[in-house]
């Protein structure tokens, strides 16, 4: 069944299976009635994709794991869907993604290149910040 569902996505794109690790997000679409309600049958659109290379990813130290990079992308996925539950795409997710590693990648180099001697104490104090949590 594995290899039918490859065979039947490499059909439908231009992704090829990698023989490793590979995930896919891609968008699903649904058209609406003139009433808003949706129609069937609705179909994948690969205009939109993110290709993530797992173990690749791994060896180039992108991510530390797919436990961690799946994470990453239900937690984005679910902002985005909080943010506009009917109209959250592959790219809003690849947005809120890029938003939040670009931060964090300016802020490691702002502490390489300038506060080098006290980036330690902010890193040994930041996990016991008070931040909240509520709903």
């Amino acid at each position: 069944m594995f290899i039918d569902c490859c065979r039947e996505i490499e059909r439908m794109s231009k992704w090829r299976y990698s023989g490793e690790t590979d995930l896919l997000l891609v968008d699903f679409e649904m058209l609406r009635t003139e009433t808003g309600q949706l129609r069937h049958p609705g179909a994948f659109s690969f205009k939109n994709c993110i290709y993530l290379p797992v173990e690749k990813m791994i060896e180039e130290k992108r991510v530390r794991s797919l436990d961690a990079l799946v994470t990453e992308l239900v937690t984005s996925a679910r902002e985005v869907y909080e943010a506009n539950p009917l109209q959250g795409t592959v790219f809003d997710i690849s947005d809120r993604v890029g938003w939040t590693r670009g931060r964090r990648a300016v802020w490691d180099r702002l502490k390489h290149m300038f506060l080098r001697d006290w980036s330690t104490v902010y890193d040994e104090l930041r996990p016991f910040a008070v931040c909240d949590l509520t709903v």
